[in-house]
């Protein structure tokens, strides 16, 4: 009798051994969520860094797109300071007839010269920075980059300014040969705020 007591408290004994404590359930449980809470902030890293990326990838092909657009119009580019390319104001020019139709959407039977057409890449460069309101004869738009403003201009230091000064200086170093300064910002999210961003081309027609 005795020695069956002693073998199941030898027994009872191992078992509570191979137990855990509540302590070191605890302990468990604090390194567990430790570890998860740093995959989860650099899962959240990951996809910001790649959100990054795309809205610098769109940048990128805006800017190429406005340039694209310039070289396909050298009568207009070639104008230099009077063109209508040259426009650090950031003056919207509607002209729908450059694509053969009236302010309200109806069939126009008006020409689209160089320098309509310019005024209407501007434009169209600004709905797709910026997004756009829907009017009779195009639906809304929606931004493609965040807080985004863009420039165009002549400009002999392509690099500087800001939104809201855009410094074009209007210099043509090279007679009959402008160069023109494409101008594009938007911010990005960082965990110290919000950064301003800027993507700069230049090019001459």
């Amino acid at each position: 009798m005795v020695y069956h007591e002693k073998v199941k408290a030898l027994q009872l004994k191992q078992f509570v051994s191979e137990g855990f404590s509540l302590v070191e359930v605890l302990v468990a449980l604090v390194i567990f969520s430790t570890g998860l809470l740093g995959l989860i902030q650099l899962h959240m890293n990951a996809l910001m860094l790649q959100n990054d990326s795309q809205v610098r990838a769109t940048a990128s092909l805006l800017v190429a797109d406005m340039a694209d657009r310039i070289r396909a119009n050298p009568a207009e580019a070639l104008l230099g300071t009077s063109s209508a390319y040259n426009n650090p104001d950031r003056s919207i020019g509607e002209t729908p007839a450059c694509l053969g139709l009236s302010d309200q959407g109806a069939e126009n039977d008006s020409s689209c010269d160089a320098t309509a057409m310019a005024l209407f890449d501007f434009y169209e460069w600004q709905n797709l920075i910026a997004g756009s309101t829907s009017t009779d004869w195009h639906p809304a738009s929606a931004a493609t980059l965040p807080s985004a403003s863009g420039v165009v201009c002549i400009d002999s230091t392509p690099e500087d300014g800001t939104p809201a000064t855009p410094a074009c200086d209007g210099v043509v170093s090279v007679t009959d040969r402008p160069v023109y300064a494409i101008k594009l910002w938007w911010t990005e999210r960082k965990d110290s705020g919000s950064t301003l961003q800027q993507h700069t081309m230049s090019v001459s027609p």
